[in-house]
């Protein structure tokens, strides 16, 4: 494969300036996908970095920017899993506030409590409250069915519930 104009680059465009592109349009929703699932600021860039050296090794054609970023979201989950089963990384962590979607401190609040979630809550809530993700969409990214995005969405919003109420009513 090689770059096209379907991904709005130039044949000649050097590395670099895509990359620099890519991190400015996926950064930062790549960065909070990887931090849920490593638990790790540090691991989460290893993750986005690995993406984007995927990304320019690979040089996939898409027929829009939303192809593409599905695409950038199934690889970081994928890198992020191998990166796991080689580290065996599973400690669970606070979500670092650096990378938190909103500085509201109610939503920081709530996604510190999805991140408390197991790994495919966690995943789906995020894919689907986060990045915005139909099920569908996560169900590709995932590499599982609908039905499964669904009852995990359910799952975790249930967990959510119990630990937000518990948290809340003391």
């Amino acid at each position: 494969m090689e770059f096209g104009i379907e991904n709005g680059y130039a044949e000649e465009e050097p590395a670099a300036s895509i990359a620099a592109e890519l991190f400015d349009r996926y950064g930062d929703g790549i960065l909070r996908f990887a931090f849920s699932h490593m638990h790790n600021l540090y691991d989460a860039e290893d993750v986005l970095q690995e993406t984007l050296i995927r990304y320019l090794e690979n040089k996939p054609k898409f027929a829009d920017m939303r192809q593409e970023k599905c695409w950038m979201f199934k690889v970081a989950a994928n890198v992020a899993k191998d990166m796991l089963r080689r580290r065996k990384v599973r400690e669970t962590e606070e979500l670092h506030e650096n990378i938190a979607a909103d500085s509201n401190e109610e939503l920081d609040y709530i996604w510190e409590a999805v991140a408390m979630l197991p790994m495919p809550c966690r995943e789906t809530i995020h894919l689907y409250y986060q990045e915005g993700y139909s099920t569908e969409e996560i169900a590709m990214i995932l590499d599982m069915k609908t039905s499964t995005v669904r009852s995990y969405l359910k799952r975790g919003r249930e967990r959510l519930k119990k630990l937000l109420r518990k948290d809340y009513l003391g």
